[in-house]
Parts: C-alpha cells; sequence; structure tokens
C-alpha cells in the first residue's frame, strides 16, 4: 500500500491560488479603509461645525474656532483640528471673529476635499477653497 500525499505539483497549484486571490483582496481592503478614514474626517468636520456654532454661542465670535483645544480658553471646536492634523493629506483652517471655514484633502479620492463653513456648508469639493483671509467653501 501507497501512502497518500500531496504531490509538489498540487502542493504549488494551492498556493499559486492562494497568492492571486490575496492579490485581489488586499487592494480592496486598502481602497475601504481610506473611505472609512475619509468619513471619520468628514464626520470630524461636521461635529466642528456645530461646536463652533455652540462657540459663537458663548463668545459671539469664530476667532478661536481653529485654535488648538489646550489653547482654548472656553469649548470650542476640537474635532476638525485633531482630524486635520492627523489626516495625512493638505488641510487647513481659517477663523476670523464673523466667520472659520476647515478642509481635510480625502485620502480615497485624489484631488478632492472634504470643506465646511460658517455659512452652513458642508460637502466635498473639487478645489482647496479655505486659506489664509479665505473662509468660505466654494
Amino acid at each position: 500500500m501507497g501512502k497518500k500525499a500531496f504531490t509538489l505539483v498540487e502542493l504549488l497549484t494551492v498556493i499559486a491560488i492562494i497568492g492571486a486571490l490575496a492579490a485581489l483582496a488586499i487592494p480592496a481592503i486598502m481602497s475601504s479603509q481610506a473611505r472609512a478614514n475619509d468619513k471619520t474626517l468628514e464626520s470630524d468636520l461636521i461635529n466642528m461645525r456645530a461646536q463652533a456654532v455652540l462657540l459663537y454661542g458663548q463668545t459671539s465670535s469664530y476667532a478661536t474656532a481653529c485654535t488648538p483645544v489646550s489653547a482654548q480658553v472656553s469649548p470650542g471646536t476640537q474635532y476638525a483640528n485633531a482630524a486635520a492634523l492627523n489626516s495625512g493629506g493638505a488641510n487647513d483652517c481659517e477663523a476670523s471673529a464673523t466667520a472659520w471655514g476647515a478642509q481635510v484633502q480625502l485620502q480615497s479620492k485624489p484631488n478632492t476635499w472634504y470643506c465646511v463653513d460658517s455659512t452652513g456648508f458642508s460637502q466635498e469639493t473639487a478645489n482647496n477653497s479655505i486659506s489664509p483671509g479665505v473662509y468660505a467653501c466654494h
């Protein structure tokens, strides 16, 4: 009676199939992770908008809307700063006494930004809207 075992060809075939499946799955997983990170950033910016409304109600000014939390005297906008600093992409947050705007470059979509501002705008944009002295998304 002969021993039952897998041949080298059978083992190599199975390894090749597993490698091919992994090669197909890894890009899909990475893409999903980038989209999930983008949704987290979008959520953080939407929360920042709500916090900015509270800040304006307390201080009648948006001037500290982009100030890091540790430097703020009163409760203000903490979410977008953390999101923007950790996004790995380009970002900007600008504020004055009467207006503010923040944006983060999305990881899963090249040349696409998520932008929120004091006018209530909150969506993806194809351009870098916020810059020093410019507080509105467009």
